[in-house]
């Protein structure tokens, strides 16, 4: 404990099955456990924040990934050549959500000793074609709301989701957010969208040159229902659905809308455009139920985010991601969660 960096290399083929990360570790040099053979499992502390590129390259053994939910980098080629890699795990989907990860690239930094190069941008999903949350994987998945963006690649390669709903919090999609999701059927879109594949740099979270690549949705071969709550468009780039069979794809669109769409070069491309009262508000309904329980603040039905709790003179009894929360003393209490507030009496 109290370690917040692993240098460049400094695990390089090692043959430990594993490791125990120290929970104040907060970056993971370049190559840091580049070759290490026989490692099976590797848990990412929650104060983790980067993750170098080639970090745990040709780790053939490595079968389970346990991200911490204060990852915010991961760089290309971070987990090149793990063929084995079967299970990545996340406990918060809006931090995942949010996770920057570089784009691929032919070589890298190259180290003396090492003969370092790799491809491959850096998401660990991309070898394993599966995101689990929770301990299960995601099959229907529902971005929570307070998200800002999604990613880049953040659910790429995702063989097995079918539904995708993304909430009025987030503004921007960026390139390859969902590609080769060849399960997809159904995506819910909250009004909040602006930008679609094209990166905006003037937003504070991006950080790479003006971008072009788009394909949001790119591969998703079984795509057939896209249902917007915009009455206009966001900025969309035309090969936003490459490889999409969009002409037998049915658009929903708001009361209204259905010329917006029409006249759109991307959008105007699906098979049928259809008006319909947003579905999206349904969706975002979480179905909170909150209980008290033997004197705890019991909360049910909701995805795991961030969980406040407040006294009526607006001092924080809790902050924290537990679904049960003691209360010492009788009283009303205000809980926060998802951003909406909720009044308890215990």
């Amino acid at each position: 404990e109290g370690v917040t960096e692993l240098k460049d290399g400094c695990f390089f083929g090692c043959n430990a099955t594993a490791v125990q990360l120290p929970s104040t570790l907060k970056k993971i040099g370049a190559c840091t456990f580049r070759m290490c053979t026989n490692l099976t499992e590797i848990t990412l502390p929650d104060n983790l924040e980067t993750i170098e590129q080639g970090a745990f390259d040709g780790c053939a053994s490595l079968q389970r990934v346990n991200v911490g939910r204060g990852v915010k980098c991961i760089e290309y080629g971070a987990f090149h050549e793990c063929y084995n890699l079967s299970q990545v795990h996340v406990t918060d989907l809006k931090a995942w959500s949010e996770v920057s990860i570089s784009a691929p690239v032919v070589v890298y930094r190259h180290f003396v000793g090492f003969g370092v190069y790799a491809v491959g941008n850096g998401n660990p999903v991309m070898m394993t074609q599966g995101l689990y949350h929770n301990g299960s994987e995601v099959i229907n998945l529902k971005i929570p709301q307070g998200t800002r963006y999604v990613s880049r690649y953040a659910f790429a390669n995702c063989k097995h989701i079918k539904t995708v709903t993304i909430p009025n919090s987030v503004t921007d999609v960026l390139e390859y957010a969902f590609i080769g999701c060849s399960s997809l059927e159904k995506v819910y879109v909250g009004s909040g969208l602006e930008y679609l594949g094209f990166e905006d740099t003037s937003r504070p979270f991006m950080t790479s040159k003006p971008g072009y690549v788009g394909k949001v949705f790119a591969n998703c071969k079984f795509l057939g229902e896209f249902h917007m709550s915009l009455a206009s468009p966001p900025v969309t780039l035309p090969n936003t659905f490459d490889e999409c069979p969009v002409q037998y794809c049915t658009l929903y669109v708001p009361l209204g809308a259905k010329s917006n769409y029409e006249n759109h070069y991307t959008w105007s491309r699906f098979g049928s455009i259809i008006e319909e009262e947003s579905a999206i508000d349904n969706l975002e309904e979480d179905n909170l139920q909150i209980t008290v329980e033997d004197g705890a603040i019991v909360l049910n039905g909701t995805e795991e985010s961030l969980v406040e709790v407040f006294d009526l003179s607006g001092r924080v009894i809790y902050s924290g991601y537990a679904r049960s929360v003691p209360i010492n003393n009788a009283g009303i209490y205000i809980v926060r969660v998802n951003g909406q507030t909720h009044k308890v009496r215990l």
